[in-house]
């Protein structure tokens, strides 16, 4: 089954295209690699939370979001 474009700040989100009506559409979503957090930036997150475990999970998700472009 072919899906149609979806477009999100200007861009087809599957192709690329610039102009709704160009995308011929897709038959799977692309392939993201993920972007893992180095041991640097979690031993510094870790360091930076205080006592507050949630502290740390927002700062975890913050600097995840930051690098796989949410």
């Amino acid at each position: 089954m072919t899906k149609s474009c979806e477009f999100a700040k200007g861009v087809c989100i599957h192709c690329g295209d610039k102009k709704q009506g160009e995308c011929e559409g897709w038959n799977q979503p692309p392939a993201r690699k993920w972007a893992g957090l180095t041991h640097e930036k979690a031993r510094e997150l870790v360091g930076s939370y205080g006592n507050d475990p949630y502290n740390l999970a927002y700062k975890i998700e913050e600097a995840l979001r930051e690098k796989n472009h949410d």
